[in-house]
């Protein structure tokens, strides 16, 4: 058998300041919104032309329940179907509700919830930020008479025309910014500006993108985190690497103000598409990406975008926008980052320990044998160090098992009372047929290293999100709620997953992998 295990010598703490890991993650506390959208806003679009304002205020409310504080509209005009607020030059739009800009204004005002104005008009999914000017600054001209600005959920300007760092501003997009924020600082001296450009993960800190940071006229940069839309391989460390660059730039730079802005979204068909719909991704990656951009000390994470995508339960099914899977995202969301400690569900409270890479438990440091061996490219990982893997299997913490089941068998020591047992997987589907459990995880409990049980089996079912194809995430699997009453008192722990292709993955892989990297016992929360 290959034994696999580590004591540690002293504490390993990663917390700061005495902050328990993961409670130190930033929630998402701002979305943009869109009234209407193309193909990618499939479930909320025919909702939204037939909502009345009234309607359209209770989605507001609906955000205040997530505790969003900022509010970005992407558009206040769309060459396609009009114009959302009550414009004297620009065509009305064909939804029943004429002036939603005006309804959701005065709602947020209400809930104290700020509101970024736009002035952009678009027309295709490809406007270019060197045309329309002139109605761009119209636009904020009527906006400014007509007296949306003086509604007291005005904050500021959102510029939308989304800039390409590569890996530098363009000259056309700083002209841009500087054109708009000349106008609004005449228009609305007090108002904040902000935009929110991509290519992140093409940052540099150099002198020259330092430069441009000291000199564009914006107060709010809100980097696009890119992993949505899947533009590389590993999404995921790529932001991680791109914030951590961008928080060295801004603190270089002294401004602007660093925001993250998290993809939520995957795609319910061909990724990065315009007719792809987007839907809720797995919330293990949401919590993933939250915990990237939190560790680079970004000042606040929004989201594009809850729209259709985090659902209450509690509405009216004919208010209801997004598939199915938005109220399991909104559940899951909210129990992690929403709900107080002592109400939390173990799960989130561990994941979110797991994805901050260290989950503190009273079996760390415990022997581990392993029935068969890892794969001698994936087997440095210690399964009971505290210490979790980046979303790539190119971090030593995995270890990896191809085309064969994992079976481990954790010796505590002395017989001792078992609260919670979780396991920790890895799964990286597209590129490299890395899977969860096909078939879930069993857990039993012995008081020798035999298999042996004392008749207390827990069977944990892979609980599959709506669209797995094309997202790197992990999978915590933990049984026990309770912190009064063991599951059972056992010297050992033994847990079993078998890999396996599932049947929406793509193709037919040669070869399956199972990857892990911590087996928990009696988390400390």
């Amino acid at each position: 058998s290959n034994v696999v295990g580590a004591f540690l010598l002293c504490g390993l703490v990663l917390a700061t300041a005495g902050i328990p890991p993961g409670d130190d993650l930033l929630p998402i506390s701002g979305t943009f919104w869109d009234f209407q959208y193309d193909g990618r806003m499939k479930y909320s679009t025919p909702l939204a032309k037939s909502f009345t304002c009234a309607q359209w205020q209770e989605k507001v409310t609906e955000l205040s329940v997530l505790k969003m504080d900022t509010l970005i509209f992407q558009c206040v005009h769309d060459d396609r179907w009009g114009s959302y607020y009550n414009s004297s030059f620009l065509p009305a739009n064909n939804m029943t509700c004429k002036d939603p800009v005006h309804a959701v204004m005065e709602r947020a005002a209400e809930l104290g919830i700020k509101i970024f104005l736009s002035c952009e008009f678009p027309h295709t999914d490809s406007d270019s930020a060197s045309e329309g000017m002139d109605v761009r600054l119209r636009v904020m001209n009527e906006l400014v008479r007509k007296g949306y600005t003086d509604i007291k959920s005005f904050y500021g300007w959102y510029f939308s025309s989304e800039a390409y760092i590569s890996p530098y501003f363009h000259d056309s997009f700083l002209q841009y910014i500087a054109n708009l924020s000349t106008h609004a600082h005449k228009l609305t001296p007090s108002a904040i500006t902000m935009t929110s450009p991509y290519g992140t993960r093409n940052a540099v800190a150099d002198e020259t993108f330092i430069s441009q940071l000291k000199e564009i006229d914006i107060d709010i940069i809100a980097y696009q985190d890119e992993v949505g839309c899947v533009r590389d391989a590993e999404p995921l460390i790529s932001s991680k690497t791109a914030f951590n660059t961008l928080r060295a730039a801004h603190n270089k730079a002294g401004r602007p103000i660093l925001w993250a802005n998290v993809e939520s979204f995957t795609w319910e068909d061909e990724p990065d598409n315009v007719t792809s719909a987007l839907i809720p991704a797995a919330f293990p990656r949401i919590a993933a990406q939250i915990a990237a951009v939190s560790k680079a000390n970004v000042t606040k994470v929004i989201s594009f975008s809850t729209e259709g995508i985090y659902q209450p339960s509690n509405v009216p099914q004919s208010d209801k926008w997004g598939p199915p899977s938005a109220e399991r995202e909104f559940n899951s969301y909210y129990d992690a980052f929403l709900t107080n400690v002592q109400s939390r569900s173990v799960y989130s409270q561990v994941l979110l320990q797991a994805v901050s890479g260290y989950i503190s438990h009273e079996g760390i440091g415990a022997n581990v044998n392993l029935r068969h061996p890892p794969h001698e490219a994936f087997n440095n990982g210690i399964l009971t160090d505290g210490l979790t893997g980046d979303l790539s299997i190119r971090d030593q913490k995995w270890l990896g098992f191809q085309n064969t089941p994992f079976f481990a068998t954790v010796s505590l020591g002395k017989v001792t009372p078992i609260y919670q047992v979780g396991i920790h997987f890895l799964q990286s589907p597209f590129m490299n047929s890395v899977y969860l459990p096909k078939d879930g995880i069993s857990i039993s409990f012995s008081n020798s290293s035999l298999t042996s049980s004392q008749g207390n089996n827990i069977t944990l079912a892979t609980k599959w999100w709506e669209q797995e194809i094309y997202d790197i995430r992990t999978e915590l699997y933990i049984a026990g709620e309770s912190h009064a009453s063991p599951m059972d008192y056992a010297s050992h722990v033994h847990i079993q997953a078998n890999g396996g292709v599932p049947s929406w993955a793509h193709g037919s892989p040669s070869s399956t992998w199972l990857f892990v990297d911590e087996i928990v016992v009696n988390p400390n929360l």
